[in-house]
């Protein structure tokens, strides 16, 4: 290409995949697959991109004809190819199960392309106008449309086209785009206006790099899609009800987070808390634990304060937390204090509980020459191993500093635990923060419960 819930799958030739995890979670959503079949993707890679559709559908169990049912949600697929044009190869109810779907993509399926042009907008038009809009869709499941593509719109000139496309793809309720990179046959996949395209059709944590393990790379897509609360089918849910876990939550009081996006942090954290049907002590019970910080480290609530065994506790604890904002942003001392002190049977750790960190913060490490500790208490924690283990999650928040950004993306790439896409946000807006806690919600439950 030189040129570049109920489930409903489109399948389109443009790859675009997400990792599973959670796979006890059943996923529900109309989805389609859009498969780039232009000339910038070789012959092999075409073929591996069909095993990983293959792969991927055969992970579903809630896949069905949602017309049956009034109430009932269901998993459809569809597929679309593309290059110079758009075709599309079957739709919604057209392949109305599992091995439908799977025979279907293996014998109907053409990847040979038409010209090696790739107009990736007409694509994306095709799948908002012929699957999402057609009248087949499930409008009570989400959207989500899986581009395999090296997502290089080709000519170039049709750049901008593509982006009109996918914000109007976006603008749409309870839409989600997946991309899955193919690599580039002529060796473009790592140039500089490819990767600015990249970023423009999906977000990075949906942003999956084609291999050849093509089974792993379902799962991984899978698993991503089943952290997203919406995507689930309703009963199906990642709980945590049987899985303790010891939350410390760690937030960021410095002079750069205005007043009243504390207040935004906070009240998103509380929201945290009420995801969780069991907050308090008891043996399969979720705790929580606070430090704010900023040139120090201030303990609001450990795991054996009075507040932490109950729910109304805790949210009590987080409304209260100090509002004191300081100079320099002692990302390093908050990480130690969470490894030396928090993390501890003297304050309440629990060994049978899971433990986890999620930091809220909106910049690097100040002073510059402490963001070697940052990087040491990181690392110690993330070392941490059997029931002293410690999975970190960051939360970065709008900075108000807009120098030196590649020093903060470096410390905010070292600091989170593996994999990246499922223990990182970045957010543009604090707005943004309070809708993505359920989310983080179902991404702290999986990795709970190990998967």
């Amino acid at each position: 290409m030189d040129g570049e819930v109920y489930i409903r799958i489109v399948l389109a030739v443009f790859l675009g995949t997400t990792a599973v995890r959670g796979q006890g979670a059943r996923l529900c959503a109309n989805i389609v697959f859009a498969f780039d079949t232009s000339c910038s993707i070789s012959e092999e890679t075409k073929e591996g991109a069909v095993e990983f559709m293959d792969d991927f559908v055969g992970l579903f169990d809630s896949i069905g004809d949602p017309s049956t049912s009034s109430t009932g949600r269901f998993t459809q697929f569809g597929l679309l190819a593309f290059d110079i044009n758009s075709r599309k190869v079957f739709g919604f109810g057209e392949a109305p199960s599992k091995d439908d779907v799977i025979n279907t993509i293996q014998e109907e399926f053409d990847t040979s392309h038409v010209d090696c042009k790739t107009i990736t907008n007409e694509a994306i038009d095709m799948a908002i106008e012929d699957f999402f809009e057609s009248g087949d869709q499930d409008d009570k499941s989400p959207n989500v449309l899986v581009l395999l593509t090296d997502a290089r719109t080709q000519p170039q000139k049709f750049r901008d086209e593509t982006i009109v496309s996918i914000n109007r793809l976006r603008a749409k309720n309870n839409t989600y785009v997946f991309l899955l990179q193919l690599p580039n046959a002529n060796e473009k996949t790592d140039f500089e206006d490819t990767i600015e395209q990249v970023n423009v059709l999906a977000e990075p944590e949906n942003i999956f790099q084609y291999s050849e393990d093509t089974k792993q790379l379902a799962e991984s897509v899978y698993g991503r899609m089943a952290n997203i609360g919406e995507l689930t089918c309703p009963g199906d849910e990642i709980t945590c009800d049987e899985s303790p876990l010891d939350i410390l939550l760690i937030l960021d009081h410095s002079n750069s987070v205005k007043p009243e996006n504390i207040i935004d942090v906070r009240d998103a954290m509380k929201a945290l808390v009420n995801t969780f049907k069991n907050v308090g002590d008891g043996d399969t019970s979720v705790k929580f634990a606070l430090l704010t910080y900023n040139n120090k480290v201030t303990p609001e609530m450990l795991f054996n304060d009075t507040a932490s065994s109950t729910r109304e506790g805790t949210l009590k604890a987080i409304e209260d937390q100090t509002m004191a904002r300081r100079k320099n942003t002692r990302t390093d001392l908050a990480l130690e204090f969470a490894n030396s002190v928090v993390f501890t049977p003297e304050a309440g750790d629990r060994k049978f509980a899971y433990n986890m960190i999620v930091l809220v913060t909106d910049g690097r490490t100040m002073k510059a020459k402490y963001q070697k500790f940052t990087f040491r208490a990181a690392n110690a924690l993330k070392g941490r191993t059997g029931d002293d283990e410690v999975g970190i999650f960051l939360l970065g928040l709008p900075g108000a500093r807009a120098k030196n950004l590649d020093v903060q993306r470096k410390e905010w790439n070292e600091i989170p635990s593996e994999p990246k896409e499922t223990h990182f946000k970045e957010f543009d807006k604090f707005d943004e923060l309070l809708p993505f806690i359920q989310e983080l919600s179902q991404r702290v439950c999986a990795v709970g419960l190990g998967f």
